[in-house]
């Protein structure tokens, strides 16, 4: 049952995201691609602050030493600077894209998936073994 449950969970994730590529480009033609980002942050920073408040015992106990919380803290500043400056310019390509080329969300959504093939390169040089 996990298994079929896990495959669901993937497809439907699967079809948000693609589907968050076409709205991506809508909004390109009617707000600039920063403020979209902006309002897309302030959303999810909301919907993680609630589930920070239900869940803020859990966070407690899972970083109990001084030393994991900051390490936690630096990795998760790095992680988002990282994702902050992906995010910008993913947005702004799709803004600046040529409006007589057909299936911007498209090609977005490919370029974006490189990760697939890129994440496991990166690794190859950080001497970091990649399995099957």
């Amino acid at each position: 049952m996990k298994k079929y449950l896990g495959t669901l969970i993937l497809i439907i994730t699967a079809f948000i995201w693609g589907m968050a590529f076409v709205a991506q480009a809508d909004a390109a033609d009617s707000i600039p691609a920063f403020t979209f980002n902006a309002i897309r942050s302030f959303i999810g920073a909301a919907v993680l602050l609630v589930f920070l408040l239900l869940r803020r015992k859990l966070s407690k106990a899972f970083c109990a030493h001084k030393t994991d919380r900051k390490r936690l803290l630096l990795a998760g500043s790095v992680c988002g600077v990282v994702l902050s400056i992906a995010m910008n310019l993913q947005q702004y390509g799709i803004t600046v894209y040529p409006p007589e080329v057909n299936n911007v969300p498209g090609r977005a959504g490919f370029l974006t998936a490189m990760y697939v093939v890129l994440v496991p390169l990166f690794g190859v040089f950080l001497k970091r073994r990649v399995r099957l």
